[in-house]
């Protein structure tokens, strides 16, 4: 489909501004005095061009060449030739004008939207992993303990797994397209096997977490030996050669009776920062 090239929107006003300039410019040297019935041509084919629809316009454009014709060339009409011509190609013009400046100014419009919504996008969601990032954490976490405050129920509970991969920034140094086409893979990971009512978030370094409503113990256990058995499977390719991962856990269980001591999303964050490093510590012992 050949594609249309449009004028952009300050061209096509300022064009419109200076055609019009000329033309009243010129109705003010011709014998009769036609300043009036231009303008009212203008000013339909600029209110035309706005409201109405596409198919609508072109028939008011053609109905309106062809009935102007008709009385400039076929009645007395005491006007020059070239005031006849203008006079009929007025509302055409400016119809067709205006209908597209209406669809350059909503070209732009959408432009804009889309340029909020991919900026909105990309400071909400990791490039890299199309998760959502700690921001978003923060906020989810907040809806969560709200909810505490309102419900005020011993039932009320939900559990944050955080998901470490073990010496990521060594990797990252090693090969850094190998490190983005891991963390690829373990959000893929994390996003076909864990339940459509977890939120998963990349928080930086390595480091993913989920916000899960409680389920029983068996379906948390099944949950857990699941995502280390699948993640397990994943390997580090630097040339060739693949590197088996190793991984670190926290988890932390928010309820009614504990939620004073995680009150915020950094409290909640600390405690789980200090199980990956005492994990760290007994590796290395």
């Amino acid at each position: 489909m050949k594609k249309i090239h449009y004028l952009n929107i300050e061209i096509l006003i300022s064009t419109m501004m200076l055609l019009t300039i000329a033309l009243f410019a010129f109705s003010q040297k011709t014998l009769i005095n036609d300043f009036l019935p231009m303008a009212c041509l203008m000013m339909l084919g600029v209110v035309g061009g706005f409201i109405l629809p596409n198919i609508l316009l072109t028939w008011c454009i053609l109905f309106s060449i062809v009935i102007g014709a008709s009385t400039m060339m076929i009645g007395i009409i005491y006007l020059p030739i070239i005031e006849r011509i203008i006079l009929i190609f007025v509302f055409p013009v400016y119809g067709l004008l205006t209908l597209n400046l209406k669809y350059l100014i909503g070209v732009r419009f959408s432009a804009l939207s889309d340029r909020n919504n991919v900026i909105n996008y990309i400071e909400h969601v990791s490039s890299v992993t199309k998760l959502k990032n700690r921001e978003n954490a923060v906020n989810n976490y907040r809806h969560y303990w709200q909810a505490f405050e309102r419900i005020k129920s011993n039932q009320l509970a939900f559990s944050i797994t955080c998901i470490n991969w073990a010496h990521s920034e060594q990797y990252r140094q090693i090969n850094s397209q190998a490190y983005i086409n891991t963390l690829k893979q373990i959000a893929d990971c994390l996003k076909k096997i864990r339940m459509p009512s977890e939120n998963i978030y990349y928080l930086d370094d390595g480091n993913f977490l989920i916000i899960s409503p409680i389920f029983d113990k068996l379906t948390c256990d099944k949950l857990t030996q699941l995502t280390k058995k699948q993640l397990a499977e994943i390997q580090f390719n630097d040339a060739n050669i693949k590197h088996t991962l190793q991984y670190k856990f926290a988890f932390e269980y928010i309820s009614n009776k504990n939620k004073q001591q995680f009150a915020n999303f950094d409290k909640v964050e600390r405690n789980l920062k200090r199980q990956l490093e005492a994990d760290i510590i007994k590796e290395y012992q």
